[in-house]
């Protein structure tokens, strides 16, 4: 099993040490929780017993044409990075809002902004800073976050992406069109638990050195035109070591509460069983 906080950045091909980060920083509790204070007992929800998961068929699309709407929304848009200190990510991670907050002065680029519950834009970097090595991981702050406000479609929204992400029936929030250069990471970081928001992916074009790791599990998602859950409450990050660029499409749905807190699930009723529903 691969250590999450010292990622396995060895190319299976190469044989060697292509990029190994230093990019942990001690977290300030001023600004941060507990991630076990997430799940239960603090809370009616249990951990989620499993790190990713393929959602039901129904919402699988033809993966060629998502691969070519993202080149043309890459061709007629540019894609940015996000405001973030290490520069390797800056260097190689880059995307485009689909949606955004209503009203903003950048709706492309404002799905690279972190909201916490209050609306209140938070300090990208904060999002990387809650590994203390001297506590084990359940036992590490992360910042909280919240992206129920990101539900205004912007022009990067391409009609192919718009038919896919609109087959959902509970609310979408942030949706990104997101390229992961070759030799490029994602660091370890945590977003917020499922049943504040369940994060979809869907890979558009990948090779076999691009490598998820969530919850110390490290796995490879195809582009099959399929999404997949990957558990953002849990430290999870992403790396290619391959020649080619992985394009994805991420899609946030709200399960069990919308936007405007009414519940929609119980926490009693399985996560996995919805995310395989014909109604999800």
């Amino acid at each position: 099993m691969v250590n999450l906080l010292e990622p396995d950045y060895t190319n299976a091909r190469y044989g060697h040490i292509v990029h190994k980060p230093a990019f942990r920083v001690h977290s300030d509790p001023s600004h941060a929780q507990l991630i076990e204070h997430w799940y239960a007992p603090h809370t009616p929800y249990p951990r989620a017993p499993r790190n990713w998961q393929p959602i039901n068929v129904k919402y699988s699309f033809d993966p060629v044409a998502g691969l070519t709407a993202a080149l043309e929304v890459a061709e007629q848009f540019a894609l940015k990075s996000p405001e973030i200190t290490p520069s390797k990510i800056k260097r190689t991670y880059k995307g485009i809002g689909l949606t955004s907050r209503s009203g903003v002065d950048d709706p492309l680029y404002d799905a690279w902004r972190v909201t916490n519950d209050d609306d209140k834009v938070v300090d990208i970097d904060h999002i990387f800073r809650g590994y203390r090595e001297d506590q084990p991981l359940e036992q590490q702050y992360a910042t909280p976050v919240s992206e129920v406000s990101f539900d205004t479609e912007t022009e990067a929204m391409h009609p192919f992406f718009h038919e896919v992400v609109n087959r959902f029936q509970h609310q979408r929030t942030k949706v990104r069109l997101t390229k992961l250069e070759p030799g490029g990471i994602l660091p370890t970081h945590v977003d917020f638990p499922y049943y504040k928001c369940v994060r979809l992916h869907a890979m558009l074009s990948t090779n076999p050195y691009v490598w998820f790791n969530v919850g110390g599990e490290k796995f490879h998602l195809p582009a099959d035109g399929r999404f997949y859950w990957i558990d953002a409450g849990k430290h999870h990050a992403v790396w290619n070591l391959g020649d080619t660029p992985r394009y994805a499409l991420s899609v946030n749905l709200l399960i069990y509460k919308d936007r405007h807190g009414n519940v929609l699930h119980q926490p009693d009723e399985p996560l996995f069983d919805i995310l395989d529903r014909d109604d999800l």
